[in-house]
This record gives structure tokens, C-alpha cells and sequence, in this order.
């Protein structure tokens, strides 16, 4: 009987097989989990989208990005973080320079979002039924 030995040099084709799956799937993760850049006292900080609750205007000009334990004051305009939250289907604007991440809704009380970390957030009286059927729409579809 004979034993074939698999030669230990990798083999080329199966080397770029490999690189182009594991590049697929870095990049499968990556849009799974996106991250937002921002900039807080001259550092860039990375902040995971799923551990944003909320972002919103503090004082008339500090923008704030809320997470569970801790909110970071960036220096980054309220467009630009806009425009990258709001291409995630978590994320909702719907009042005066204010997103949510849906994710952490634990209720719609009156005029408000109530978060999971007892937040309320204002709703806008103008966009109050285009808000709701949003956000029953999204967790519809989730």
C-alpha cells in the first residue's frame, strides 16, 4: 500500500483561492457590522453602529453621539454623521438634528422615543405618524 504525501509548499492556485474567499467574507462582515469614524478632541475613534443609541445637537452646537454607557462630543458635522447612519435601515431621523438607532426602542410613549436606557427622545409633532409607520415598518421586516 502506498501513503501520498501532500507536499507542504501551498499550492498557488489554492494560496489565491483563499485570498479572494477570506476577502469576501472580511467584506460580508464588514457591511454587517459598519462603524462610524468620528473625531473627539483631535483622536479618531471608531464606534461600531450597533452600539450607537442616538445622536443629537447638545447646547445649539455640540454634537453628541450617545451609546449605552458614555457619550462622546465630536467635533465632525451633523451631516456627515447624518449621511453615514442614515444609509443603515436601524437608523431614523426624525426630529430637528436628532437620529435613533431602532434597535433601541423599548417603546413609543406620546411624543416620544422611550430607549431601552429609559431615554426620551422627541418626537416632532409634524412627523409623528410618518415616524411610527417607519418604525413599525422596520420591525416588521426584522
Amino acid at each position: 500500500m502506498k501513503i501520498a504525501l501532500v507536499d507542504d509548499e501551498p499550492n498557488e492556485l489554492a494560496a489565491a483561492e483563499f485570498a479572494k474567499t477570506f476577502e469576501n467574507i472580511f467584506q460580508k462582515l464588514c457591511a454587517k457590522n459598519p462603524e462610524l469614524i468620528i473625531n473627539v478632541d483631535g483622536v479618531e475613534i471608531s464606534v461600531p453602529y450597533r452600539n450607537i443609541f442616538y445622536v443629537d445637537i447638545e447646547d445649539g452646537h455640540k454634537l453628541c453621539v450617545s451609546l449605552a454607557d458614555k457619550k462622546f462630543v465630536t467635533a465632525d458635522s451633523y451631516a456627515d454623521i447624518a449621511d453615514a447612519l442614515l444609509q443603515d435601515e436601524r437608523f431614523l431621523g426624525f426630529y430637528h438634528r436628532i437620529i435613533i438607532n431602532m434597535d433601541y426602542v423599548k417603546l413609543i410613549k406620546e411624543d416620544d422615543f422611550i430607549l431601552i436606557n429609559d431615554a426620551a427622545i422627541p418626537i416632532s409633532k409634524r412627523k409623528k405618524k410618518d415616524v411610527k409607520v417607519k418604525y413599525l415598518r422596520y420591525f416588521a421586516n426584522k
